[in-house]
Formats: structure tokens, C-alpha cells, sequence
């Protein structure tokens, strides 16, 4: 939780730049982590996922930890975010997102 605040006092400091989070976070949906994150930033993958978008392990994912979150909310629409069904490149399969920023 405390990366959390430091990334939204980061992500407040320009409040208007349009920003993408992406990586491991190592928590599920719905933790207090994801939940953090949520208040300040979509996840991208509840706008334009399909599927359980579970990405660990990579061989057989039953979990998702890896995330997308985009903020400011008003200046991306989500068009598409994917798992790749790519078991071997990582212990992760990776995710993608096809976003289009939106003008001020």
C-alpha cells in the first residue's frame, strides 16, 4: 500500500498528463493493492478484457497479478486488452493493450 501512495503522489503532481501503470503487482483482483489503485486509476483490463485474464503461472494461469491502470480516466478509451498465449518467454503470460488516447 505504501508504493501505492508514493505512485499517486508521483501520478498528482501532474494531474493532467496521461499516464499508463503497467507491470506485476502482485496481487489479485479486488485486494487492497488493486483496490488502491482503482481509486485513481482504471484498471484497463475491467474496461476492455475478456476472459478471466489470468496471467501466472505462465503454464497453467489461474491468477491475474498483472495489470494495466491509465489515468487521468477522462483521456483514454480502452479498445481491446489481452493475455498472449505465450507460456514459455517468462513465468508470466504477457499482457497487452490496445488504448487510444482521447484529446483534452
Amino acid at each position: 500500500i505504501q508504493t501505492v501512495a508514493e505512485i499517486r503522489d508521483v501520478v498528482a503532481a501532474d494531474p493532467g498528463v496521461p499516464t499508463v501503470l503497467a507491470g506485476d503487482f502482485n496481487d489479485r483482483p479486488d485486494s487492497r493493492v488493486h483496490r488502491a489503485m482503482k481509486e485513481f486509476a482504471p484498471d484497463a483490463w475491467e474496461l476492455g478484457g475478456h476472459g478471466d485474464g489470468f496471467t501466472i503461472p505462465a503454464g497453467q494461469p489461474n491468477r491475474r497479478i498483472d495489470y494495466f491502470f491509465l489515468t487521468p480516466s477522462n483521456r483514454f478509451r480502452v479498445l481491446k486488452v489481452e493475455v498472449v498465449d505465450e507460456p514459455v518467454a517468462s513465468d508470466h503470460r504477457p499482457v497487452w493493450a490496445e488504448v487510444q488516447l482521447l484529446p483534452e
